[in-house]
């Protein structure tokens, strides 16, 4: 009982022979600071109680933090004593108006918890470190993320032929509905978007904005199926989220081209084209190269 300046209260007439496995399960709740933690969690699934993974989030911390206490007990208590503290759970878990509180510890699943008691063996030292190794490479995994900006791969040269002047682009979609994302800061997540998002229907035509060669036809973990197209005079067109690619790494295209359809492949809530300029690497606006109707 309390929060700031917890105590530990005992029942009158405790046989002694079980008050130290039961002593010692209490303090290891308080140095996992379990009289903090679990009205956190309790107070987070009233908040998310329409989320059954919150919930079952909070059953699965309620069995660990009491199985962590258990191991500590058995670990310092010797294997004959165990059974006395196995048997204050079974006593402890026939109190059935104890079971109904939501913030009470030590009444879950008692069967599990004394079959691993008995069964306690302290476990390797290996079997430790392998776990740690596992548990902060797991947690690296989860933070980890493609860097957002990151360098994308030309794997063609620009033949001479290809070298034209451009200034104004055609339209990579013609029949698109509307412009769903427009260059430059996005409020909605707090990000800069690089191109423009058309929206369309999905297999409508993506054409090429202008003639120059593909120097990469592939897929990103953000834009999907994309495809550049270098027009040989500093100026670079990319075209993402594509459903389908109709052309190939190294080939020529001309203006109106087709380079692939309109889909939602990548990051993206939805059927459009981003498109994407960049003068001499640096991105720009391509509604300034465009005549766009909305």
């Amino acid at each position: 009982m309390g929060t700031f300046v917890p105590k530990i209260y005992l029942p009158g007439g405790l046989d002694p022979q079980r008050r130290e496995g039961i002593l010692l399960h209490e303090q290891t709740h308080l140095r996992q600071l379990d009289h903090f933690f679990k009205p956190f969690c309790y107070l987070v699934v009233c908040l998310h109680w329409f989320n059954p993974l919150a919930w079952l989030a909070y059953r699965q911390f309620s069995l660990e933090s009491e199985a962590a206490c258990d191991e500590a007990v058995a670990a310092r208590l010797e294997p004959s004593r165990r059974k006395d503290y196995c048997q204050s759970l079974v006593d402890f878990a026939l109190f059935p108006s104890l079971t109904l509180q939501p913030l009470a510890l030590g009444q879950s699943n008692v069967k599990a918890r004394v079959t691993a008691i008995l069964g306690y063996k302290k476990p390797a030292v290996w079997a430790l470190v392998l776990s740690l190794a596992l548990a902060l490479g797991m947690g690296l995994a989860c933070f980890a993320q493609p860097v957002e900006g990151q360098s994308l791969p030309s794997k063609a040269s620009v033949p001479e032929t290809a070298r034209e002047e451009a200034t104004v682009f055609s339209l990579p979609v013609e029949e698109y509905d509307h412009v769903s994302c427009r260059f430059g800061s996005n409020p909605d997540n707090f990000s800069y978007h690089k191109g423009i998002d058309l929206a369309a229907d999905q297999g409508t035509p993506v054409l090429a904005a202008a003639s120059g060669v593909v120097t990469t036809a592939q897929n990103h973990w953000s834009y999907g199926n994309y495809v550049i197209v270098d027009h040989g005079n500093g100026l670079t067109t990319l075209y993402a989220h594509l459903d389908t690619l109709t052309v190939e790494e190294g080939e020529t295209v001309t203006t109106s081209q087709q380079l692939g359809t309109v889909g939602r492949t990548g990051n993206v809530t939805g059927n459009c084209l981003h498109f994407e300029v960049r003068e001499n690497g640096t991105v720009t606006d391509p509604e300034t190269y465009l005549n766009l109707e909305s």
